[in-house]
């Protein structure tokens, strides 16, 4: 599956805010900040859209994609904050 096809769910998109440029357009993490362009580059899920322009966002897979489920379910201060959209 190619990253242009990799989107999260439509109906519970989570929205990420307070990110650095890279992670709002997908070319980073957005727990860690893996740049995912540098060379030997990690797996990465797609978890949401950033809320200033609305790009995929992503996560490494494993802790990293298990960090940002737990952020978009609970929020947490001090890391970028994340939303629910209502249903």
């Amino acid at each position: 599956m190619s990253d242009a096809e990799i989107v999260p769910d439509p109906d519970d998109p989570a929205v990420w805010a307070q990110l650095e440029p890279a992670q709002a357009g997908g070319l980073a993490c957005v727990v860690c900040g893996h740049n995912y362009l540098a060379a030997g580059s990690r797996p990465r899920r797609a978890v949401g859209r950033a809320a200033a322009i609305g790009a995929v966002v992503y996560a490494c897979e494993g802790d990293c994609a298990d960090t940002a489920a737990t952020l978009t379910t609970r929020g947490h201060p001090g890391r970028p904050t994340t939303s629910r959209h209502p249903g």
